[in-house]
C-alpha cells in the first residue's frame, strides 16, 4: 500500500485522501478501513481501533457483514483475553465455528 511513502503521497493523505494499493491483484483500489468483526454482530465492537483492517475497497464492498475465517480466530482472540463479552462470542459463535479456547 502506498500510505505515505514520498512527499506527494504524504500530501495526498494530509488533504483526506485514503491510501492507495501499489502492489498485487489489488493495485490502484483505495484501501479502507473494514471492521474485521462486523458490528451487525458484535455491536460492542464497532468503535474500537483493535478491530479495524485496512482492506482494497473491492473487498471490503464484496464481504458486506459476512464473517471470515480469520474474524473467527479473531473473536477468540479478543475474548481468550478479555477483550470480547461472552455474549459477543455468542453472537459469533451462532454464525460459524469459532475456535476453541477457555470456556465462557
Amino acid at each position: 500500500m502506498n500510505g505515505g511513502n514520498g512527499p506527494r503521497e504524504a500530501a495526498e493523505l494530509r488533504r483526506g485522501k485514503s491510501a492507495t494499493i501499489t502492489k498485487g491483484q489489488y493495485a490502484g483500489q483505495e484501501a479502507e478501513a473494514d471492521q474485521t468483526i462486523p458490528k451487525s454482530v458484535c455491536p460492542e465492537l464497532q468503535n474500537q481501533v483493535m478491530n479495524l483492517e485496512l482492506t482494497p475497497a473491492s473487498l471490503n464492498r464484496a464481504k458486506s457483514d459476512k464473517i471470515t475465517d480469520r474474524a473467527r480466530v479473531f473473536a477468540r482472540e479478543l475474548y481468550d483475553t478479555g477483550l470480547l463479552s461472552e455474549e459477543g462470542l455468542r453472537a459469533m459463535e451462532q454464525r460459524g465455528n469459532v475456535p476453541q479456547g477457555r470456556k465462557p
